[in-house]
């Protein structure tokens, strides 16, 4: 795997604004210079092909929400796993970054937030590729850094979850807020994690995203810069 790729976990709760800012920040590096990778959300794929109908029956059915997690993990680990063999042939003169919009390991916030239940579903799906260690696919290198961005029911914006947006949101405030508390917990022990609270003005919350991430851009290549010299 060429060294020159930085890669970024974009997590948190529900409507915190992490799918926009990603394509957001991806914008600001390519302009740049930076070439950027997104692999986009595996569980709001699966749910767009869904009806209404399809959706509420599969949220009053723990088995059939069991199976839908089930889909999701499989299909995000087999994601992960293409994306980075297409990465592998891109040309190396640019740095390359990825953004993984959530990773594997979100789902255990979205079953019952325990890493108990991660395992559960792990052996259900028959999948013994997981590694705690990276937070991926056994074999496939560990995230740089770990963007959580808090979700937006943290500042009272209620409104996002009671109203027709024109989205299908499966959560309200109250399990919005759930989800995010274990996100931030199960990442919170990565050696870069960002932490992105909620806030009224959005550009407010993308500009401490961009921050970030130049930030792990710099750090990443000081400490190849290091590796070289004592090489």
């Amino acid at each position: 795997m060429d060294m020159k790729v930085v890669r970024v976990l974009w997590t948190g709760g529900p409507h915190g604004g992490k799918t926009s800012a990603i394509y957001l920040v991806r914008d600001m590096l390519e302009r740049i210079g930076y070439s950027v990778t997104v692999v986009s959300e595996t569980a709001t794929e699966v749910v767009g092909g869904m009806s209404a109908k399809h959706v509420d029956a599969m949220l009053s059915a723990p088995a059939l929400y069991a199976q839908f997690q089930k889909t999701v993990l499989l299909l995000q680990m087999e994601k992960e796993v293409q994306i980075e063999r297409m990465v592998e042939c891109m040309p190396a003169t640019k740095q390359h970054v990825i953004f993984y919009d959530r990773g594997c390991y979100d789902a255990a916030a979205f079953l019952s937030g325990s890493e108990h239940a991660f395992n559960d579903i792990l052996s259900f799906a028959e999948v013994p590729a997981f590694s705690f260690d990276t937070l991926r696919v056994k074999g496939l290198p560990a995230f740089d850094a770990v963007m959580h961005m808090q979700t937006q029911a943290a500042c009272g914006c209620y409104n996002m979850y009671s109203e027709k947006t024109g989205t299908l949101r499966l959560h309200d405030c109250d399990s919005a807020l759930s989800v995010d508390n274990c996100l931030l917990q199960l990442y919170a022990s990565h050696a870069r994690h960002f932490f992105v609270p909620a806030c009224f003005d959005f550009e407010v919350k993308v500009s401490k995203a961009w921050q970030n991430v130049l930030a792990t851009l710099k750090e990443t290549q000081d400490e190849r810069n290091e590796r070289c010299v004592c090489l």
